[in-house]
């Protein structure tokens, strides 16, 4: 059976395309889709940790990572994003 371990995705629209992060290694990676950002960084994470040394892994890996959402006071951003600034983060595991 295969080991599996899963790592943080952050993914945002950037101008046409997309921008995908794994913070526990610092990698980014881009794409023209959600679904090709996605992918693109599992691949680039997956050959970092097939071709890095167990020192450089070791030297990256952030184990503490988290991502939440926080309540600010936003009188201006509702001013500048208009109905964005209601939004309600999500919370959504990408696997």
């Amino acid at each position: 059976m295969e080991d599996k371990c899963i790592f943080t995705a952050v993914i945002e629209r950037e101008g046409r395309g997309y921008i995908s992060f794994c913070p526990e290694f610092d990698i980014a990676c881009q794409g023209d889709s959600l679904a090709e950002a996605r992918a693109s960084l599992a691949e680039a994470v997956e050959r970092f940790l097939e071709t890095a040394s167990l020192a450089e892994i070791r030297a990256r890996y952030h184990c503490e990572v988290q991502i939440t959402g926080m309540e600010i006071s936003c009188a201006r951003a509702a001013q500048v994003l208009g109905h964005h600034a209601d939004r309600v983060p999500v919370e959504a595991k990408l696997f």
